[in-house]
This record gives C-alpha cells, structure tokens and sequence, in this order.
C-alpha cells in the first residue's frame, strides 16, 4: 500500500476534504439565483404594468431550502413563456442597496429585518404600492405543494393588482 494512504485517519480526513469539495460548485450557483432587488416601488409599478404582482422571495446564502426554491419553482415563473412573472430576490444576509416600497434608500439585510423576515425561503407578493397581495409563503412549507401555494398568492396578487388599477 502507498505510504500516503497509510496515514493514520487518511481515509477521514480524504473523506471530509471530498465532501467539502463537492460543495464547491454549489455556491456559484446559489449567488447566480434571481435578479436582486433594487428599487421595490420601480420593481413593483413595472409588474402591476403588465397585471402581476411583484414576487420578492428573501433568502440566505448557505439556505439549501432557498436554492430548492429558487430552482424548481422562481425561476422558471421568470421565464414563462404565457407571461414571465416578475420575480426579485432579497439576500437578508448581505447589505445590497436597495429601495424599500416607501421610497426610502436601506439594504437587503434592513428591509428584511423590517419586513419581520427571520425564517428563509420567504416570499412575499407586492402590489404596486409595496404593500403585499396576498398572503406570504414562509418556509419551505410542505414541498409538495409549494408549486399551489406559489399559484394561490400569483393568482391573488394578480386579482388584487387588477382590483387597484380599476
């Protein structure tokens, strides 16, 4: 045997560096995600413009729940062929500028912690004014049917915003 992989706890510390490892890929990919927030009044009169709610889903870099999320469910919404729904995202871990819904210049990180976002995945659905549609999905609640619950509040939004606009 190689005297390399002879070494007393080789096999554990091979094992650990390899699944360290592989979790390098991951991180450029939850960075890429959704297009973050910037100025929520412009963002949200935008989405009402074409009859949508502005999605904001709030995340944290090391959330696995939110990459799930933000994969299999925001993403695609934001490349619909019907009628892309607009989709932001809000990194409560990172000081981003960003516009709250009152005009106000803060970060990523105040917004959320004024918004009461203590649990991420988060996301809320915004009318044109900044205030929400309908009603937020907090968590990576019941998986299987995150997709119905993403298409109540879409579908709630969309109500309330062509309501607002009449």
């Amino acid at each position: 045997m190689p005297r390399f992989l002879a070494w007393p706890g080789r096999p554990t510390r091979l094992v650990s560096i390899l699944a360290w490892a592989t979790c390098l890929p991951a991180a450029p990919a939850l960075a890429a995600g959704l297009p973050p927030a910037r100025d929520l009044p412009a963002e949200a009169g935008e989405a009402a413009d074409s009859g949508q709610p502005l999605v904001v889903m709030f995340s944290r870099r090391d959330c696995s729940w939110c990459e799930q999320v933000r994969r299999l469910h925001l993403a695609p919404l934001a490349r619909e062929k019907a009628g892309p729904v607009p989709v932001r995202q809000v990194d409560i871990d990172r000081g981003t500028p960003l516009v709250d819904p009152q005009g106000r210049a803060t970060t990523h990180r105040a917004y959320a912690r004024g918004a009461g976002v203590r649990l991420v995945p988060t996301v809320f659905f915004l009318g044109p004014d900044g205030r929400q549609v309908a009603e937020p999905i907090v968590g990576a609640v019941g998986s299987d049917f995150y997709g119905a619950y993403l298409e109540r509040g879409i579908e709630q939004g969309r109500r309330r915003v062509a309501e607002d606009r009449k």
